[in-house]
């Protein structure tokens, strides 16, 4: 029996510690999560609702704009009037300036882009950004992935679907770290100074902020901070009435007895080194965020060249000479669709299958995939930046010459 507290006081000082560790493990996660979402909001204020790429879309080439119908219509009367010329002096020309079946495919193309202005793009990349979050709904619809690993333990620890906590789609992947990994469960407790309420319970962490016996909700396994600290109980002394024969009035004590609870602070502790090996781990989890919001960053950008670029191109689609620069521009945005989907697909993957195997408890498997996930967030990376590289150069080489000739 521990009579002079040591035991008691050792235990709360690791606790107090374990704790401690856990609030600025957690803040630095935090911190990583939160230089990722400039990355998003960077892409938002680009190719976002009222982004600046629409505002220029609808100034260059909305109906009004400076490429808008009137010139949308002299383009058209230019290219029929060549057409017809080319037919009057078809002997004389080696081949013609405008071929009819073209001439029509892009008039309608180009008309279809220019009259619908800003809007017609922001619904392709609204389906864009839709497609690129498709394995992400896939993976949270079945609660994330389960991995039968050999020599792993039996039993796992929490981890909760991805969610959204923004409000707005899709779900990205600071969300599904945030939400499975963190058990973040809004946006607010992300900047919070403490982990989120869910961690701590899970952990029988506390919050300093808050007095301690107002935070008894117990996990799981009974684990509460309140039942960890607490361990003093009132004990109230019977009665005295008389005292040799003489009566006195009703006099009862509440005294304060230790009461000896080693096992629910030895829990304590364990659960928070849980925790606190869990947020140690956390960094290398909340660098797959920044990995995916330079991914994205880039292919709004190389969207982004082609969206302004585009309309500009579509008009001189009428004529044979330029047909191929417009030709090029539609399946450079096509191939921007299919990289989009391709690479988000699989930096979702990868974020998914570490989630899953951090969580269940082989650390030669979680190591070796996070060094897997790296290397392959790195070369996704850099096909990203390529793709960014192609787009910004054909759109470039199809606006200069179009004015250079």
């Amino acid at each position: 029996m521990d009579l002079l507290g040591v035991t008691r006081t050792i235990d709360h000082a690791v606790y107090m510690l374990l704790n401690a560790l856990a609030i600025i493990l957690w803040r630095v996660n935090s911190a990583l999560i939160g230089i990722s979402l400039l990355g998003y909001n960077t892409q938002d204020w680009l190719t976002g609702s009222g982004g600046g790429v629409w505002r220029v879309a609808e100034r260059v080439t909305g109906p009004n704009g400076i490429l808008g119908l009137a010139t949308w219509q002299a383009f058209l009367l230019l290219a029929v009037m060549l057409f017809g010329l080319s037919r009057v002096a078809r002997p004389f020309l080696k081949s013609p300036p405008v071929d009819l079946t073209r001439l029509f495919f892009f008039a309608v193309l180009s008309y279809v882009v220019i009259s619908q202005g800003g809007q017609l793009m922001q619904d392709v990349e609204a389906w864009r950004s839709e497609a690129g979050s498709y394995m992400y709904r896939t993976l949270s619809a079945e609660g994330g992935v389960e991995l039968d690993i050999p020599g792993s333990p039996a039993e796992t620890e929490t981890m909760y679907s991805p969610s959204d906590l923004d409000g707005q789609a899709p779900i990205r992947g600071w969300e599904a770290v945030a939400t499975s990994y963190f058990l973040v469960q809004s946006a607010g407790e992300l900047h919070a100074g403490v982990p989120p309420e869910a961690f701590r319970r899970e952990y029988c962490l506390y919050d300093p902020g808050r007095p301690i016996d107002e935070q008894d909700e117990a996990n799981d396994q009974g684990c509460s901070p309140q039942r960890a600290w607490d361990e003093w109980d009132l004990v109230s002394t019977q009665g005295i009435t008389q005292v040799w024969g003489i009566p006195l009035p009703d006099l009862t004590l509440d005294i304060p007895v230790v009461q000896e609870h080693p096992e629910n602070r030895q829990l304590a502790i364990r659960q928070a080194q849980a925790g606190l090996a869990r947020l140690a781990l956390g960094p290398v989890v909340a660098l797959f965020p920044l990995l995916e919001a330079n991914i994205s960053l880039m292919l709004a950008l190389s969207a982004a060249f082609l969206y302004l670029s585009l309309p500009i191109t579509l008009l001189f689609g009428f004529f044979l000479k330029t047909e191929s620069m417009a030709t090029q521009l539609l399946l450079q945005l096509i191939t921007v669709m299919i990289r989009t989907v391709i690479l988000n697909g699989l930096v979702a993957l990868f974020l998914m299958l570490l989630i899953s195997v951090s969580v269940s408890g082989s650390l030669m498997a979680y190591l070796g995939l996070v060094g897997v996930g790296l290397a392959g967030g790195l070369i996704l990376s850099r096909f990203a930046a390529a793709t960014m590289k192609d787009s910004f150069s054909q759109s470039l080489g199809a606006v200069g010459g179009i004015f250079v000739g």
